[in-house]
């Protein structure tokens, strides 16, 4: 058995390398290898790329080994424990430097073989080593033993770039801070467990104990053999941390003071590698200088106006998939050691923070809390850095933050960045780009003209060609500093093809992850329109995360990406403070405001007369695609809102409604607040109304909206000041649309101080029937056969009535004779599934009968 067609050309006139098994699967004792010829050595940078092919029933583990001196040192691994999806992988592994005659051998056994294994496309990158030259820039770069010349940034990083080992000689290295960890940890201290953090780095060579995460070899040697520090991510807590902490270095005052190191972060549940600066000797970091996957660089230059150490830190992820490996690190001359003991934390009589003395010219903004303007050296807060205002005179504070705006004009990423899987080589990563709209030819999966109908016009977008299924690519955002409560998300996507491929956007804040929105498969051949609310914010990154799915034919492209509203509130002087409109003032500290945290509010009420009720709700509704994410008070899963269910057993035109407390005619500047959520296919009807009597129907409309409005919470204002001076109730009004998707919600309702409440109620207002002895009474529900049960009760795979009808319509068991008992089709796919008798329309497949009676006349799913 063999793949249909290779990865080169894919399709069937190309070559590739597969296991001819003749032994009919008893390859017991066997093995099955691919060896290359003997290498003489290999540049630091050295790396190779394959596409590898495997499915079956019994594949065994496919590994990569490098040969030197006869000892095996497996760099790469494959083990087939998920499902297989029948097509070509491409994968990058890093050789390094290699300094004696090798081999790379792929190797495969196992007692039974069933399957396919292939191996396509191998190539090595970057492995010659640099040939010796006449001339070398010394400035700028290291002239080797051998004439070699390399740049000065790779001289004494425990590396052998030059070939001849002389760019890492005692003498050479004179003056350069270097740790291999061959002979310990040197002067590197641990973090002070339950002080600094919750556990230490270990030392360690070869294989991590865990399978499936962290390295088998170090980056020294590249052999079992060598040294490296690794993060145990084993048996403990999510986020728990690990310090290893360098002894003081001198202020460097310009010099040219660099750190280096290699790490390596493999595992499922990856968290977070980070390095820090700190000023004092105690107390939390002072600066980020690295954090893996937000902040990255080639090297991290260090230049402060006073002492400092350096702190690397890793977090554990949500498993043991987590070990997070450091190897070779070192720090130019321009680090000098201190002699010297950092300074405590520097507090006042009064407890704030003293700021340390500065060298003459420097600012004197406090490092920790503030941020020095280029310009004029003013401070502001580091609150304001990255707020979408410039605070700064000369706008440095903006400088390097994601703008207001940004249409990728001439190639331009406007600071985001973009991060991808490193599962493939180089020109078969699957990754966002910036490119030109005139770029796509006719039979694409991306448009032909930018948002604004230019095709001249630039977007980002993520071609599908590359990759393999499941592959993900990611726009971050520089560090948001601040936003406003109005603060929203506007952006332009493509999403084209039924390839099974997703976009989500998210933030991070905290160590925390916050889905905002996510769209999945063929979402038209245009431009779509899409907000998402932010709210007020701060020190959080966005990212909008393209997945790949499981063919070429589902690209990805956005484009106009808009911040709107999202300047924080200015902070004026008392005796300038301007005015602010009482629309949008205090509107959660009003009487009639209501949050729903603690539940229903006094004064509103779920309408007694009313077919269904409103329903308290935390995170996303019972019903996928439609309802929000969270609330919008704490715009989290775990705050509470209020929404109408529109799946079963609420049917088409079943009403919902809240009725605030009764409010004097006479009342004036009387305005309602709130803010509301319409996201499904099936949105029915949200309406704002007036009652003055419960007597007659007759309810004065306000506002309506019938129509899906996404997955974003909108505000909405209404003043509630008539010519009827008689007293009234407002009423939000929820109709329950055509279909499962048609959660409507609402949140953080308000009342302006106008709104004044009246003693009396008013005409006819209805009371809860009186609970009747033997009758289930307001806070239970009914069962068919006249017993009772709780709402807690009803789905819970028992039958409590006695009759089972608390299991009605819930899908906890279905023959399809009646229907499809509760269960239904969901939206976020390509097909439905469809109740049937008897064969399928197509001939030579399907059943002919149903399972439940065996007949024709059964139906089946």
């Amino acid at each position: 058995m063999a793949p249909n067609t290779d990865d080169t050309y894919k399709n069937q006139n190309g070559y590739y390398m597969y296991i001819n098994d003749k032994t009919g699967g008893q390859t017991q004792g066997l093995v099955a290898g691919l060896q290359s010829s003997a290498f003489k050595s290999s540049n630091s940078d050295c790396k190779i790329s394959f596409a590898y092919y495997t499915t079956g029933t019994s594949l065994g583990s496919l590994y990569l080994y490098v040969v030197e001196n006869n000892a095996l040192t497996p760099l790469w691994r494959f083990i087939p424990f998920r499902g297989l999806d029948d097509q070509w992988h491409s994968v990058t592994v890093g050789i390094g430097r290699r300094t004696t005659d090798f081999n790379m051998l792929f190797k495969k056994s196992i007692a039974h073989y069933n399957g396919i294994t292939a191996l396509d496309d191998i190539s090595f990158t970057d492995c010659r080593m640099r040939p010796p030259v006449t001339q070398c820039n010394t400035v700028t770069h290291f002239w080797c033993s051998n004439k070699v010349c390399i740049p000065k940034k790779k001289q004494c990083d425990n590396v052998d770039d030059c070939g001849d080992g002389s760019d890492e000689g005692s003498l050479t290295c004179n003056g350069y801070t270097r740790f291999n960890f061959e002979q310990g940890t040197g002067n590197l201290v641990q973090g002070q467990n339950g002080v600094d953090d919750d556990f230490d780095w270990s030392l360690y060579a070869g294989k991590t104990p865990s399978s499936f995460t962290g390295p088998q070899w170090d980056h020294t040697y590249g052999n079992s053999s060598g040294h490296y520090l690794y993060m145990e991510a084993s048996k403990q807590k999510f986020n728990s941390k690990a310090w290893i902490l360098t002894n003081p270095f001198y202020r460097t005052n310009g010099r040219n003071c660099v750190m280096r190191m290699y790490y390596f972060m493999y595992g499922v549940y990856i968290n977070q590698l980070s390095v820090y600066s700190r000023m004092y000797s105690s107390g939390p970091p002072t600066h980020t200088l690295f954090t893996r996957g937000i902040l990255a660089g080639d090297s991290h230059p260090l230049n402060y106006s006073s002492d400092f150490q350096i702190i690397v830190e890793a977090k554990v992820g949500d498993s043991f998939l987590g070990d997070i490996a450091i190897d070779d690190i070192s720090f130019t001359p321009g680090c000098q050691a201190s002699s010297g003991s950092l300074p405590p934390p520097p507090t006042g009589s009064s407890g704030i923070t003293v700021r340390p003395p500065v060298s003459p010219g420097q600012s004197n903004c406090n490092a920790n809390t503030q941020f020095t303007c280029v310009s004029d050296r003013s401070c502001i807060s580091k609150n304001q850095v990255c707020d979408f205002r410039k605070n700064c005179a000369d706008g440095s504070d903006e400088a390097n933050c994601v703008p207001t705006f940004c249409g990728f004009t001439n190639g331009s990423l406007c600071n985001w960045r973009i991060n991808a899987s490193q599962s493939g080589r180089p020109d078969q990563t699957y990754k966002w780009k910036v490119d030109t709209a005139s770029s796509a030819s006719p039979g694409d999966f991306r448009p032909t003209e930018d948002q604004e109908g230019q095709r001249a016009g630039w977007y980002v977008w993520a071609d599908s060609s590359p990759g393999a299924f499941l592959d993900s690519t990611e726009l971050y955002s520089p560090i948001i500093g601040q936003t406003g409560p109005q603060c929203k998300l506007v952006l332009y996507y493509w999403m084209q093809g039924h390839a099974r491929h997703s976009m989500e956007i998210y933030l991070q804040v905290n160590n925390r992850t916050e889905h905002l929105w996510a769209g999945e498969d063929d979402h038209g051949n245009e431009w779509q329109h899409l907000e998402v609310f932010l709210g007020p914010r701060q020190n959080f990154n966005l990212v909008i995360q393209a997945r790949r799915g499981r063919s070429f034919t589902g690209d990805l492209s956005v484009d106009s990406i808009n911040f709107i509203n999202c300047q924080p509130p200015s902070l004026y002087p008392r005796a300038a403070q301007p005015t602010t409109s009482s629309a949008v003032e205090c509107d959660q500290t009003y009487k009639g405001r209501c949050n729903f945290e603690h539940g229903l509010c006094p004064q509103w009420q779920n309408d007694p007369s009313a077919k269904i009720p409103w329903l308290l709700s935390s995170a996303r509704t019972t019903t996928a695609g439609t309802g929000p994410l969270g609330d919008h008070t704490t715009r989290t899963s775990s705050g509470t809102y209020l929404y109408i269910e529109s799946s079963s057993p609420q049917k088409p035109g079943d009403t919902a409604r809240l009725n605030s407390a009764t409010i004097k005619g006479t009342s004036r500047d009387c305005t309602l607040r709130f803010y509301y959520h319409m996201f499904g296919a099936n949105i029915g009807t949200l309406n704002i109304k007036k009652r003055y009597s419960f007597v007659t129907e007759n309810l004065e409309p306000l506002f309506s909206w019938s129509v899906n409005r996404g997955d974003f919470w909108y505000r909405f204002e209404q003043n509630l000041t008539t010519s009827n001076q008689g007293d009234f109730e407002v009423v939000i009004e929820g109709i329950v649309g055509n279909g499962y998707f048609g959660d409507i919600a609402i949140d953080d309702v308000s009342l302006t101080p106008g709104c004044q409440f009246a003693v009396n109620q008013i005409p006819g207002v209805p009371t809860p029937a009186p609970i009747i002895p033997g009758a289930c009474g307001s806070s239970q529900l009914t069962c068919g056969n006249g017993n009772c049960y709780s709402p807690s009760q009803k789905c819970n795979f028992q039958d409590d009535c006695g009759d089972n009808s608390d299991e009605t319509n819930c899908g906890t068991s279905c023959k399809f004779e009646s229907g499809l008992c509760g269960w239904h089709n969901s939206l976020n796919d390509n097909l439905d599934w469809k109740v049937l008798s008897g064969p399928t329309p197509s001939q030579n497949t399907g059943p002919q009968n149903d399972h439940t009676f065996g007949t024709s006349a059964g139906q089946s799913n």
